[in-house]
């Protein structure tokens, strides 16, 4: 379609559809990738919670069937 000066701007538009469409693909693409981070992130702290309650559990079960100090111990 020409415009006012009686040049074709249909080149013009085109690339500015391509240029739209590959900066939308971009963002979608952008988008996907910080929404696993976050996911991989959660998933991490996640594990790791479970891993420190793990341990914590551990450590108080060992402390539990500790006997006493001197216990049992001949004097």
């Amino acid at each position: 379609m020409p415009n006012a000066d009686g040049q074709d701007n249909s080149n013009q538009s085109a690339s500015q559809d391509k240029t739209a469409e590959r900066d939308s693909k971009a963002l979608e693409r952008q988008n996907r990738l910080s929404q696993a981070l976050r996911d991989n992130l959660r998933r991490r702290k996640t594990q790791q919670r479970a891993r420190k309650a793990e341990s914590s559990a551990s450590v108080q079960a060992l402390s539990d069937t500790k006997t006493p100090d001197g216990a049992g111990e001949d004097a």
